[in-house]
């Protein structure tokens, strides 16, 4: 969670939409597809099936995170994108989350379609 709200204060911080898509790429780099932290995540997901509780906990969590990532592209944004800002968020957190699970198998695989899907829908 400090990785992801210091890479969200980098990109709101940015000057232009290009230096926040930078300082998004190197947050992605380092953090997508690392072992242990997604393999925690997997396994809090797996265990919320049966902890009603910890699922609602999950998805506020995830929530706060796809709202505070629609607020950041709404900001940075100055004209129509391919969809609204909270739809992106939610697009790029669960391309995200599926990037993370296929690294941790082959970390060879390049964080670029994250950062090329970023930027074809705010084309």
């Amino acid at each position: 969670a400090d990785e992801l709200n210091a890479a969200l204060a980098e990109v709101q911080g940015a000057r232009t939409f290009d230096e926040g898509v930078a300082g998004f790429q190197r947050w992605a780099e380092r953090m997508i597809g690392d072992e242990g932290w997604t393999t925690l995540e997997v396994e809090f997901a797996l265990q919320a099936r049966h902890d009603p509780e910890l699922r609602e906990q999950l998805a506020a969590r995830d929530q706060l995170i796809r709202t505070t990532i629609a607020g950041v592209l709404a900001s940075k944004l100055d004209h129509k994108a391919a969809m609204d800002s909270e739809e992106m968020a939610t697009a790029l957190l669960s391309l995200g989350i599926g990037l993370g699970m296929q690294r941790v198998i082959d970390p060879s695989i390049p964080v670029d379609v994250l950062i090329k899907t970023l930027r074809a829908l705010t084309a």
